[in-house]
């Protein structure tokens, strides 16, 4: 459970920073349900940009930018898993 204290945005950072070290150690499942649940904690698929904060607007664009780049490593590791049994 989340610090009451905290705020949406907080939480997501939170999220998205476990992600982040998910991602390093290339557990890139782990890392995208990290990221999952830091967009539920901005509202999920009702925080859309335009109803955010700015603070939550600006968490809501890393997520998503560090949800590509999972995206992008397990096509690089697809990408060389097939050119190396080639």
């Amino acid at each position: 459970t989340a610090n009451p204290h905290c705020t949406p945005a907080q939480v997501a950072r939170l999220h998205r920073k476990t992600g982040k070290t998910w991602e390093a150690q290339h557990q890139h499942d782990d890392a995208l349900e990290c990221y999952a649940q830091a967009e539920r904690a901005l509202g999920g698929a009702s925080g859309t940009p335009d109803t955010l904060s700015p603070e939550e607007r600006n968490e809501w664009i890393m997520v998503h930018i560090d949800e590509l780049w999972v995206y992008y490593w397990i096509g690089i590791r697809i990408k060389w898993k097939r050119s190396s049994s080639a």
